[in-house]
């Protein structure tokens, strides 16, 4: 039994995990033809609607699936069946209670949100029309974290699936059908309306995903009912009890993510009020092509930090400290092997890759990618390191060092927009500054933490050196591609291939990976096959 479990954990984990991925993909992928649906002002005004929506959603149901899934986990170790039925209902009396006020606050305060924060009136449509939405992921968060709760993620995983298949059809319909409705009224309404329209496919997304949960938890149900008649236990867990731990067990969780999220807010207020007339078409390239892109490679960071957290729980928790500092210098070599080839990709293809994926605001959005492609660098070593001080068990420090990141970041923006009048650029670079005082701060902590000292020349120079190898080749492919064919996707497409190769000859030339780094990469043996064939090994 004690062998299953832990392989159990394992095999739900990477459920979730893949779940994770596959939604993350769709993600990204439905947001290119989303931004041009919408144009940029379109887009700035969708993703001002999301901010705002963000923030209600984390303070009412963020934090709900891991809440719940520990209460019912506690409950299920010990055969109260009866008060795992109880926490069920009255954390979804909470969650309709919650998510109907939040609800409400972010239809009513529409006005609010867009006249005084974002110093845009048109972004009220789109904050209303996502505010049912608030409410349908508070019910959908406590169904997640009850069947997390009893051991299965596979619910949760599909559910997510199915919710971005459905968010990603029906945005794009949605945004397309209303921009057109908009067009005839004037153009600022079909932005506008076809911002609203976007945001119709995450109500419809989680509204099917809430419904598949529903139908699996009926299916479920009558198990519950035997199992509760089998319970012999008397103590019957009260309501407020149930509220107090729920509460006890979502607030940090809370005021660790809003501390992080909320900085898009703050941003955007500054911004705006730093401007005379409308800022949404480059707010819109900003974060609908620049934060759309260099996610990308800072998601693959997130899901690294995912990984690393068991892992040095685990070697915490038997105080093995060597194994601990190994899982630390392997994991940030592996974010910084992919971290540091996008960056470099990035401002050698940064005009390319934009016009060969977005209809408008190409020029300023390829300008940006270019000025900030250090971003994925600096924050996916800032994201893998949030996940290493959490996986040390050190949960609060990450939050802590945000705090210090935040002020200093806000200042830094002041000075930027106002004294400086670095405009839309201003926002960019104090946003990778606090990505950098991030990866310091973090980082100084971990040394402290584990007595860890960094390695440098095989984590960053040899990278770093096979990356200018790589952006050099890439550029060359590019320029005589182009030449050749005139034919922007082609090019792009076959330096990026070319690129990709070369780099994986560099690392492998300088002995940056070897056998025991690349078993840890998907398909690593044949790749390590491959390469004793033509001697790199």
């Amino acid at each position: 039994m004690s062998k299953k479990q832990p392989n159990n954990f394992l095999l739900q984990g990477s459920i979730l995990a893949i779940a994770g991925i596959i939604v993350r993909i769709i993600g990204l992928v439905y947001r290119v033809p989303m931004q041009n649906i919408l144009g940029p002002s379109g887009a700035g005004l969708y993703n001002s609607a999301f901010t705002v929506y963000t923030i209600l959603l984390l303070l009412s149901s963020y934090s709900l699936p891991l809440a719940v899934s520990k209460m019912v986990s506690s409950h299920i170790s010990v055969g109260e069946y009866k008060n795992t039925h109880r926490v069920l209902k009255a954390t979804i009396i909470l969650a309709v209670g919650i998510g109907l006020v939040m609800a409400l606050i972010c239809f009513l305060g529409a006005g609010f949100f867009s006249k005084v924060l974002l110093k845009e009136e048109d972004a009220a449509i789109a904050i209303r029309a996502i505010s049912p939405c608030i409410f349908i992921m508070a019910l959908l968060g406590v169904m997640r974290g009850f069947f997390q709760g009893l051991g299965s993620m596979v619910p949760t995983a599909i559910s997510q699936i199915i919710e971005q298949i459905f968010n990603a059809i029906f945005s794009l319909v949605g945004a397309y059908f209303l921009a057109e409705s908009g067009m005839k009224i004037s153009e600022d309404m079909r932005a506008a309306y076809g911002a609203a329209g976007g945001t119709i496919g995450t109500t419809v997304g989680a509204a099917m995903a809430l419904l598949f949960l529903a139908f699996v938890y009926m299916l479920y149900r009558n198990s519950l009912i035997k199992k509760m008649k089998r319970d012999m236990h008397t103590r019957a867990e009260s309501f407020e009890t149930i509220a107090r731990t729920l509460v006890s067990m979502s607030l940090p969780v809370i005021l660790s993510t809003t501390v992080y999220n909320i900085g898009d807010l703050i941003d955007q207020s500054i911004y705006a009020y730093s401007l005379e007339g409308s800022y949404m078409e480059t707010w819109g390239i900003y974060t609908g092509i620049y934060c759309l892109l260099v996610n990308l490679p800072i998601a693959v960071s997130n899901a690294m930090a995912s990984a690393a957290v068991p892992t040095l729980t685990k070697a915490v928790t038997n105080k093995n400290r060597q194994k601990a500092v190994k899982e630390v210098s392997m994991t940030i070599r592996f974010t910084m092997i992919i971290a540091i080839p996008c960056t470099v990709g990035f401002m050698v293809l940064a005009h390319p890759i934009v016009e060969m994926l977005f209809k408008e605001g190409t020029e300023l959005g390829g300008n940006l990618l270019f000025a900030g492609a250090c971003t994925v660098l600096f924050f996916s070593l800032s994201t893998v390191t949030n996940g290493i001080l959490q996986g040390i068990n050190h949960m609060t420090t990450p939050v802590k060092n945000a705090c210090i990141a935040m002020a200093v970041h806000i200042l830094v923006l002041v000075l930027c927009l106002y004294p400086l009048k670095m405009g839309i650029y201003g926002v960019l670079y104090s946003h990778m500054i606090f990505g950098v005082l991030m990866c310091y701060l973090n980082w100084r902590c971990i040394a402290d933490f584990l007595q860890y000292d960094q390695e440098i020349f095989q984590t960053f120079v040899l990278p770093a050196a096979a990356s200018l190898v790589m952006g050099i080749v890439c550029f060359a492919v590019y320029s005589l591609i182009h030449l050749i064919t005139s034919n922007i996707i082609v090019s792009t497409l076959l330096a990026i291939l070319v690129s990709i190769i070369v780099y994986g000859v560099m690392l492998l030339v300088l002995r940056c990976v070897g056998e025991e780094e690349l078993s840890h990469f998907p398909m690593g043996d044949r790749i390590a096959d491959l390469a004793r064939s033509f001697n790199l090994l």
